[in-house]
């Protein structure tokens, strides 16, 4: 059987690939904010949340693979993206299990980079984002995303040796010295949009 033969898993295949791809392509982090109060991240929202660079949930978020539970396998990129995040060891025991995990596991495993309460998350994911935007250099976290994804499976020597090319690359950038005056000057920065 081929993906073809199942028009339901092929359309959804290629809105998951769709998201994920223009999420770890895009300049600008992704950030899911995630409040489940009474569901689990589940099937594909799982694992469209794990493609997101930052994650933060609610208290009341609860997490499960239960791919296993169903007689599936680690579907929609799991198997990738869990050991990356969490670790083989955490990443077999969710896939294996199937188990449902509340937002404190989540967090101390490394699921999700914070938990808040419930009413607080979307305010905070907000603070969060304009923190960025007001505070960090665009062009700054474009290369630092993508460092960060494509040194995943690089030796630590050609990491460094990159490194250092952009970090000279990076002294001719305008954001370089916007970023240098604004700290003498004791003022935010106005970095350039990319």
């Amino acid at each position: 059987m081929t993906i073809d033969a199942v028009p339901w898993f092929a359309l959804s295949y290629s809105v998951l690939r769709t998201a994920a791809g223009g999420v770890r392509a895009a300049a600008c982090p992704g950030a899911a904010a995630m409040r489940f109060a009474t569901t689990s991240a589940a099937g594909m929202a799982m694992p469209i949340a794990l493609f997101c660079d930052l994650r933060f949930a609610g208290e009341s978020a609860t997490f499960t693979t239960a791919f296993v539970r169903r007689g599936l396998v680690a579907e929609w990129g799991l198997a990738w993206t869990l050991p990356r995040l969490v670790g083989s060891a955490h990443a077999l025991d969710l896939l294996l299990s199937g188990r449902k995990i509340d937002a404190r596991e989540a967090e101390r495993i490394g699921l999700v980079n914070r938990v808040l309460p419930d009413e607080q998350l979307v305010g905070y994911c907000q603070d969060y984002v304009r923190e960025l935007a007001a505070n960090s250099s665009p062009a700054s976290m474009m290369v630092m995303k993508r460092q960060v994804y494509q040194q995943l499976t690089r030796e630590l020597g050609p990491s460094l040796d990159e490194a250092v090319k952009l970090m000279v690359e990076s002294f001719d950038r305008p954001d370089f010295k916007e970023g240098v005056t604004s700290f003498l000057e004791r003022r935010p920065p106005k970095f350039p949009r990319i």
